[in-house]
Parts: C-alpha cells; structure tokens; sequence
C-alpha cells in the first residue's frame, strides 16, 4: 500500500506541500516577530536606565539593531487594525520574512498597502521589495515637487495678474490726470490769447481819449496791467505743459508725488519741532542735529 501511495505522489504535489508549509513558517514566524517586538517594547520600560544593550545581549543575544528592527515591526504590523478594504497587516504581510518586513518600515501604513495590493510581495526578494519602496518613494517626491511647482506656479501667475492689475489702473489714473492736464493747458492758452486779444483792444480804445498826457498813462496802464496778467498766464501755462509732461510720463509723476509727500511731511516736522521746542528745547534741539545730518546724507546720496 506505502508503494502504491508513493508512486501516485507527483512533484507536483510534493512541491505544492512544500510551498504550502514555507507559507505556515512564514506566518509563524511573522506572528512570532510581532509577538517578540511587542515584549520587547514592554520589557525596555522595565529595564534600568543604561542596561537596555547588556540585557539584550547578555539575556536574549540580540543586538540592539536587531531587538529595535522587531519593535519597529511590532509597532507598524501589530496592531491588528482593519482597514476600510477589510484586510489587516497579518494578511497582507503575514508571508513575508524579516528582511522583507524592514524595507517597508520606511513607508507610511497607507503606501505600504498600496505596494502590497499592486505586487505580490511574498514572492520578491528583500532587495526586490527594497527597490520598489525607493521607486515608491521617488515617485512621491517627484509629485511632491510637481504640486510645489504648480503652486508656486498659481502664485507667481496670482502676482502677476495682481501687478499687471496695479500698471493698468496706475495707467488709467496717469491718463485720466495728463486728459485733465491737457484741459487746464488749453484753457490757459486760450485764456492767454483773450488777454493777448483785450490787450490790444484796450490800446486801441485808449487812442480816443482827447487829452494825450491821460491817454498815455491809461495806455501805460492798460499795457502794465496785460503784461502782468500775461506773464500770470504764461507762467500757468509753462507749469500746466510741466504737470502735462510729468503725467505723460508715469514713473516721473510718481517721483513727483513722492517728493510732494516729502515736502508735506517735512512741514509737518517743521511745526512738530517747533511745538517740540516751546515745552522741551533741548530735545528738540537733538531732534533737529539728528533730522539734519539724515537728511544732509541722503542729499549727498541723491547727488
């Protein structure tokens, strides 16, 4: 009868027997790193401080890499937590040997789930499984670094859309002030021409007055009079094409405006130091020696 059985064995079967009991031992032994790591992390609380490596190696003969890598597996494969798919680390790791558990320490619970559900583990080498956690690990910096580039991305374009917003009504502010500006020019100069015109009506009427020594002195008048109010119109007129000018160009109205704020506020000191010096001379005395030599300094640094 024992030759009939061992004749109908195949090595097909055998093989299949033999697979079967390395998948026990590997379940056995998984259990039994889990089991050992979590005693391990519970005796370490009860070692003295400073006898953790002689009682490793004078007790148990680990190393104390070897007794942290079974912490660390007991920690990560040991809590029995199901996850939303229904499997638990024991399933999906509980074939894997010792060296193929320490590559995967390095990811975090979900990555390592993933890698077990697109390969089959069991069947890879340590070296194997070492390399598809450092391909995993890759990709993820690389998406990393992907994202941070398109958010800084939508950042800079945020800037720009922002800055261009900021020229384009500075634009419209700068041409709204240079159509204002060219207003008051035209209405100068056609004020001048008027004045241009009365002057010379005026001198005309002046001619009809009988009594010479009047009608010069009403002439000399009338011109004193239109010169002055010319040379009035004239000046408001050169200012107007000067606003007109810094207008059309905006980065020197901006100048200008700062300059203005500059003169505002050096008013303002002006009087803050003299109400300064009325209660506390020589306080505002040192203000003065202080607000003097920065502002002699930033003159020679303009010049």
């Amino acid at each position: 009868m024992s030759e009939v059985t061992k004749h109908d064995r195949t090595v097909d079967t055998v093989t299949a027997e033999i697979q079967y009991i390395q998948q026990q031992v590997k379940k056995i032994f998984y259990d039994a790193v889990v089991q050992i790591g979590t005693r391990l992390l519970e005796v370490k609380e009860m070692v003295p401080y400073g006898e953790w490596t002689n009682y490793l190696e004078n007790r148990l003969g680990y190393k104390p890499s070897t007794a942290q890598n079974y912490m660390r597996i007991a920690k990560e494969f040991g809590d029995r937590q199901i996850a939303l798919d229904g499997t638990d680390p024991q399933t999906l790791f509980g074939e894997l040997g010792y060296a193929q558990l320490l590559p995967l320490l390095s990811l975090p619970d979900e990555d390592r789930r993933e890698l077990a559900a697109e390969n089959d583990l069991p069947s890879m080498s340590s070296r194997e499984i070492e390399e598809l956690v450092r391909q995993k690990k890759a990709a993820e910096e690389r998406a990393a670094l992907a994202e941070s580039a398109l958010e800084r991305a939508k950042k800079s374009q945020k800037d720009a859309e922002k800055q261009k917003a900021s020229a384009v009504a500075a634009q419209q502010e700068a041409e709204q002030r240079a159509g204002k500006l060219e207003e008051e020019h035209a209405f100068l100069k056609n004020q001048l021409e008027t004045l241009k015109t009365q002057a010379e009506q005026s001198v005309i009427q002046a001619e009809v007055v009988p009594d010479e020594k009047a009608l010069e002195a009403a002439r000399q008048a009338v011109r004193d009079e239109m010169q002055k109010a010319v040379r009035q119109a004239e000046e408001k007129a050169k200012a107007a094409e000067g606003k007109l000018a810094k207008a059309r160009n905006p980065l020197a109205m901006k100048v200008n405006l700062l300059f203005e704020d500059m003169q505002s506020m050096t008013s303002r000191l002006e009087s803050a130091l003299a109400m300064l010096a009325k209660e506390q001379p020589e306080t505002a005395e040192k203000f003065r020696t202080t607000i003097g030599q920065f502002m002699t300094l930033k003159g020679e640094q303009m010049q």
